[in-house]
């Protein structure tokens, strides 16, 4: 496989001469300073199971207002899935890549981070988490442990990490939230499902039943992920990341099932189009359906793009018949960028 433009022109056959002037370049001297260089990620997320989307009360869905255009300022109550929420299931879903590629060739991993930052090889193995993971004891004994962020991964260095200790410092993420709405109002998208309540101590269920509120499989929420001056493999890395992203919300091990579709990727000078734009719009349309609503992003997409650069293809589907191994060129790199970024971050913590 081969990775960088040339994997973008492969895959999903973008032009290299017109996206590569809004990549980064770990060759760059000023390769941690921003810029504007952006790749607008427009994403429909499809419920393929009852989601459990909520924000406080264990009773609510979470909703918030939008203005539908066109109508005299008409307000509608809508579904929503707040952009932490995305981030954190993208986050998990870019670990368990990395995760997988360690382990299929863990030499090539460490000869790609030593040859940008000498000496940071993964001594015990890549175990970059934000949960608790198992881990055997000298006496065969369970313990478990939060390794932590290892702070030199693709994941960390597009999501960014935080320090617990004096001498280092934390890094922003580069992949901007964005809030996903569904174009369908509250009313239309809940379903009401009665359940056994589980006692908190026993984890065993009695007598009691209680109604659950969740939003119905079918309904569909438009958002836009944004990354900020990325490499070209960080960028592809993203996509196979977001492609692959399988639950989101509450009660995720029986409910919470996702599908992602991306109609198109657009490169850019700054943010062009937002989740909030994208379902006042489809709401005013009311555009019913996962092929009608790719169409209407797709076309909304390339209109707010103007003479930016567009790469249209059914991206997600390429991304998720692409195997890891068939990745392989690409993840590296991916690992390089984010170790040449922890090194001049380290240098220039160092300076302080």
């Amino acid at each position: 496989m081969v990775a960088g433009l040339n994997a973008w022109k492969e895959l999903l056959g973008a032009n290299p001469q017109e996206i590569k002037p809004y990549f980064r370049s770990r060759q760059e001297k000023d390769f941690v300073l921003w810029t504007s260089k952006r790749v607008n990620i427009p994403v429909i997320i499809e419920a393929v199971k009852p989601l459990v989307i909520r924000h406080n009360d264990p009773e609510e869905v979470f909703s918030l207002d939008i203005e539908v255009p066109g109508q005299k300022s008409r307000m509608e109550t809508v579904p929503a899935i707040i952009g932490t929420k995305v981030a954190g299931e993208l986050r998990r879903r870019m670990h368990q890549i990395l995760r997988e590629a360690y382990k299929s060739w863990p030499d090539d991993v460490n000869r790609a981070v030593e040859s940008e930052l000498p000496g940071e090889a993964y001594k015990n193995g890549y175990e970059c988490s934000v949960t608790v993971n198992p881990r055997q004891d000298r006496q065969g004994l369970t313990e478990f442990v939060v390794p932590g962020y290892c702070k030199r991964c693709p994941a960390c260095a597009l999501m960014g990490y935080a320090v617990e200790t004096g001498g280092d410092v934390n890094a922003i993420s580069r992949v901007d939230k964005d809030t996903f709405y569904a174009p369908v109002t509250l009313a239309e998208a809940i379903a009401k499902i009665t359940r056994n309540k589980v006692d908190d101590v026993t984890f065993t269920t009695g007598q009691a039943l209680f109604e659950l509120n969740t939003i119905r499989p079918g309904t569909l929420f438009l958002g836009v992920i944004v990354l900020r001056d990325v490499t070209p493999d960080e960028a592809l890395f993203t996509l196979k990341a977001v492609a692959e992203m399988e639950r989101i919300g509450a009660a995720k091990t029986v409910f919470g099932g996702i599908k992602t579709y991306i109609p198109a990727v657009v490169f850019s000078h700054g943010r062009v189009l937002t989740g909030y734009e994208l379902a006042g719009e489809a709401l005013a349309s009311n555009i019913k359906g996962r092929d009608a609503m790719k169409n209407f992003v797709l076309e909304k997409v390339k209109a707010a793009a103007g003479k930016y650069p567009v790469v249209e293809a059914d991206i997600a589907e390429t991304m998720r018949r692409l195997t890891i191994e068939e990745l392989k060129d690409v993840i590296l790199e991916a690992w390089r960028d984010a170790a040449a970024r922890r090194r001049i971050v380290k240098q220039l913590a160092s300076k302080k």
